[in-house]
């Protein structure tokens, strides 16, 4: 029975590992629920007569740890990086050496804008691997981005909306647009979007709110940038379709959106009234 259990860890091992080659990652998180579980519920026990920890039997074995190492890494390339990091987070408490599990977590909290965090892992890895290629680049790359952040944020303070929009630029050069689901991502082109409204640059501002929303499409604080950038645009009659389709798509629960289709359906009347009334139109 124990060879027969053994064999089927190893065959679910290489089927998981081929669901990852084929990109089908829900395949694999729903092949891999029953060994989190198992872990999950690994607490501790005492033994209130010799006072000694004991664990499940399944605890120590490597293939259980394969299998979680695939489940983070599913979790990571589906941008559901909170469950990544908390499956890597699992598996570093067991092995603290393993460097996938470091690396997996390193780049969730990098894409959780979780900086410091990411960067704590990234040094782990190097104690481990001082030749580790992928912790030293991912190090360089969240320091960078760190204090691009942290630039953007002291301009904007300082009224210096134009050279935060800069930095915003060039953060998001760096991050690139492959991780469009990201807290990063909306965090880089929601920084943009913030600076050049407040820098009068509104076609920058509804350009780079419009790539925040395709990814996150109720986001309320991208919404306040595009409606007061497209108004100050004139364009109203196209921002009112698209608040009609977001109130019949999400409800009307949304204060900030129905405000402003409100808003904006009483200016639209109210231009229509003025040429339906003017002197040019009655003759």
């Amino acid at each position: 029975a124990a060879v027969s259990e053994a064999q089927q860890l190893k065959e679910k091992i290489l089927l998981v590992e081929n669901l990852l080659v084929s990109k089908s990652y829900n395949d694999v998180i729903r092949l891999t629920e029953n060994h989190s579980k198992g872990l999950s519920e690994m607490t501790t026990k005492k033994d209130h007569a010799t006072t000694k920890n004991i664990t499940t039997k399944s605890s120590n074995k490597i293939e259980d740890l394969l299998l979680l190492l695939a489940r983070a890494k599913a979790f990571l390339h589906l941008n559901r990086t909170e469950e990544a990091i908390k499956e890597a987070t699992r598996i570093a408490q067991k092995n603290p050496n393993n460097m996938e599990a470091l690396q997996i977590r390193a780049r969730a909290n990098y894409l959780n804008t979780n900086f410091e965090h990411a960067m704590l892992d990234c040094q782990a890895a190097l104690v481990i691997d001082p030749q580790s290629r992928f912790a030293d680049e991912m190090l360089r790359r969240v320091r960078q981005i760190k204090d691009l952040f942290e630039e953007a944020d002291t301009y904007n303070e300082r009224k210096q909306h134009k050279q935060a929009a800069q930095h915003f630029r060039r953060i998001i050069h760096i991050v690139g647009s492959k991780v469009k689901c990201s807290a990063l991502y909306r965090k880089s082109h929601y920084g943009r979007a913030h600076a050049a409204l407040k820098d009068g640059n509104y076609t920058q501002a509804v350009a780079s709110a419009n790539l925040v929303l395709e990814s996150h499409p109720n986001d309320v604080e991208t919404w306040h940038i595009k409606i007061r950038s497209s108004e100050q645009l004139g364009q109203l009659q196209s921002l009112s379709k698209e608040l009609q389709h977001i109130i019949q798509t999400w409800g009307s629960d949304n204060l900030v959106i129905m405000e402003a289709y409100q808003r904006i359906q009483k200016m639209n009347f109210s231009t229509t009234a003025a040429i339906t009334t003017s002197p040019a139109t009655q003759e």
